[in-house]
């Protein structure tokens, strides 16, 4: 079993607790059987999940377990993706205190392949668990991406506080506030955004583009006024160059006059 791993002294029982759990929910456990059979309160199991980072469940959190745990027989090495052999020794190695480049001479990996991966999929408590970080790494590489305000409940509090005139950056900053610890309820502003300007993606009202103080339906970049390079927003044509270019009597336009030819 992945969570009978040797975990230095000091560290407090519910970490290999919580393991034991989260090992339970990614091989398809539902959280609250789970919770029971370890002899954990389900109250305590959905904080301990959510505190990990709520992925999505099969049927919500007491129904089923991980939606999409990864294929655990998947090769690694390199020129592969990280395996689930891996990412154990990944896990046992940073309950040891090894290093990144320690960690990655035992799997023969470069240390920076072992510190994006902690970095990307370890659960939001800091903790690095090799199912999880499975799991994670799955539904990261699934594509296309699924919109993240499908299907929300916190659809319903948005759409309420942009008909009362909040902006989506007041919207974030008040669910980031009010769920410090529940990446479920938190959406940045420009989730927001995107829902309301491709709606085939999102599950918001169509019209609450118009809550906006520009009252735009599509979206406007920010910082590309029209072409982008040395020469701005501004266009410019080899027509419209001027009659003293062609005769090359200033200096400068000899490189001007090649590149027209060249062209």
């Amino acid at each position: 079993m992945i969570w009978e791993v040797a975990v230095p002294s000091g560290y407090p029982y519910s970490k290999l607790m919580r393991r034991r759990l989260f090992d339970q929910v990614c091989q398809g456990v539902p959280l609250r059987r789970a919770a029971h059979e370890l002899g954990v309160s389900s109250t305590a199991a959905t904080t301990w999940w959510r505190q990990a980072g709520a992925m999505k469940l099969l049927e919500g959190y007491g129904g089923g377990g991980v939606a999409d745990p990864g294929d655990p027989s998947r090769p690694g090495g390199r020129g592969y993706r990280l395996s689930m052999d891996e990412r154990i020794a990944i896990m046992r190695g940073l309950d040891t205190s090894l290093g990144y480049a320690e960690i990655g001479d035992q799997i023969g990996r470069d240390r920076t392949v072992i510190w994006r991966e902690v970095r990307r999929n370890r659960n939001a408590d800091g903790d690095y668990h090799a199912r999880m970080a499975h799991a994670r790494a799955a539904r990261n590489s699934r594509r296309p991406k699924a919109f993240k305000l499908a299907g929300n409940p916190v659809c319903a509090s948005i759409e309420a506080w942009m008909d009362d005139g909040w902006s989506p950056k007041l919207i974030a900053d008040v669910l980031a506030r009010d769920h410090p610890d529940d990446r479920l309820s938190r959406v940045s502003h420009e989730t927001i955004y995107q829902c309301l300007y491709v709606q085939t993606r999102g599950s918001l009202r169509a019209d609450l583009h118009k809550c906006l103080s520009t009252k735009r339906s599509a979206r406007k970049p920010r910082g590309h006024p029209g072409r982008t390079g040395v020469y701005g927003a501004e266009v410019f044509t080899i027509s419209e160059r001027p009659p003293e270019a062609d005769d090359r009597a200033i200096p400068g336009h000899w490189e001007s006059q090649w590149c027209c030819q060249a062209a």
